[in-house]
């Protein structure tokens, strides 16, 4: 992946990038060691990153898994509810929904004392 060759690119065309930091082959990324893995690179690049876990039995991880794995790779405090928004951006449900559930990680960054970083 050339995350630093690409970034505007793919920023203007609006795209969605699952990285899935826990998930084992067979994968889109397949990375030895967290250190490896493109999702920081990915984020700090601004690209439209999400977090998701797919088949949790196949690939053996579930979405709790991918947001500690994302953690041990050093993202800042503000990033995971970064990824969660763009979750909920991507997700095929209704505005209001969309809405409500920007503001359910809104209030729960609040009450952690986690800044917003949009």
């Amino acid at each position: 992946m050339a995350v630093a060759g690409q970034p505007l690119h793919v920023r203007r065309q609006h795209r969605v990038d699952q990285p899935h930091p826990a998930k084992r082959p067979p994968c889109q990324y397949t990375v030895t060691a967290s250190a490896d893995h493109p999702l920081p690179r990915m984020l700090e690049a601004g690209l439209f990153v999400t977090l998701n876990s797919d088949d949790p039995p196949m690939f053996g991880t579930d979405l709790v898994n991918e947001y500690r794995t994302a953690h041990r790779m050093g993202l800042g405090r503000s990033q995971p509810a970064h990824l969660a928004r763009n979750g909920v951006r991507a997700a095929f449900l209704e505005p209001a929904v969309k809405a409500a559930l920007l503001a359910d990680i809104d209030a729960v960054c609040a009450d952690a004392g986690v800044e917003s970083t949009e």
